[in-house]
């Protein structure tokens, strides 16, 4: 059911021009959350590097 919310949503924002061109240019934070040992600054490495 979630899932399909996230779905509807997705296809809104694409109807309505969200995260076209002129957003492209701008910079995105992700704000990364995890647990002790549960791999997020592995994850933050991964995305640096693919940054």
């Amino acid at each position: 059911m979630i899932l399909n919310k996230s779905k509807i949503l997705l296809i809104e924002s694409n109807k309505k021009g969200i995260n076209q061109e002129e957003n492209k240019s701008s910079s995105k934070s992700i704000f990364i959350v995890g647990m002790f040992r549960s791999g997020s600054t592995l994850l933050e490495s991964i995305l640096l590097l693919v940054q």
